[in-house]
């Protein structure tokens, strides 16, 4: 009776579980990407800036003066912000080419296709995951590197005050 009532609770939990799974729709992009990327294309764009050399542009400030010479600056800084969005909507574009070709296989085999949405489901997370904590050690390095130079400054301050005491007492000991 015992394991009647073992293989009957197994039995219904396999069914439920595979209940389960039959209601697992497929997974949308936009649900593991920031907003602004959910429509993400590539971008092929040249944002290159094709400047002067800096013999040139020195040359170029002393004929024309200092407000063209800003204009370049600020064109060259416009085109350095371009380039930086156009690589983070690259990755963007990357990931999603990368979700849509996990999409189309797990549509390909319907009779594992919600296991195969949970599997994609849980990779996207977890790299979403992993480039968070990516992102999260990189911050505290910058941090870290801030405090490792406050303390180097602090220290040079402490140096030179200390060589400046000495220098005062050797003074005053001349006397």
């Amino acid at each position: 009776m015992k394991k009647f009532i073992t293989l009957f609770l197994l039995a219904l939990l396999l069914s439920s579980s595979s209940i389960g799974f039959a209601e697992v729709k497929s997974p949308k992009w936009k649900d593991f990407c920031p907003p602004k990327y959910a429509n993400v294309k590539y971008d092929f764009n040249d944002y290159t800036y094709h400047g002067n050399s800096f013999k040139e542009t020195l040359l170029f400030l002393s004929i024309i003066g200092i407000p063209k010479f800003m204009d370049k600056c600020n064109q060259a800084y416009s085109l350095r912000l371009k380039k930086n969005e156009q690589l983070i909507n690259n990755y963007w574009a990357s990931k999603r080419d990368t979700f849509e070709k996990e999409l189309t296989i797990c549509k390909s085999d319907p009779n594992n296709q919600s296991l195969c949405y949970l599997k994609v489901m849980e990779r996207e997370e977890n790299r979403n995951y992993r480039e968070e904590l990516k992102a999260l050690a990189e911050k505290q390095m910058f941090m870290q590197s801030l405090n490792n130079m406050q303390s180097d400054i602090q220290a040079q301050q402490l140096n030179n005050n200390l060589k400046n005491i000495n220098n005062s007492i050797n003074n005053l000991n001349k006397y």
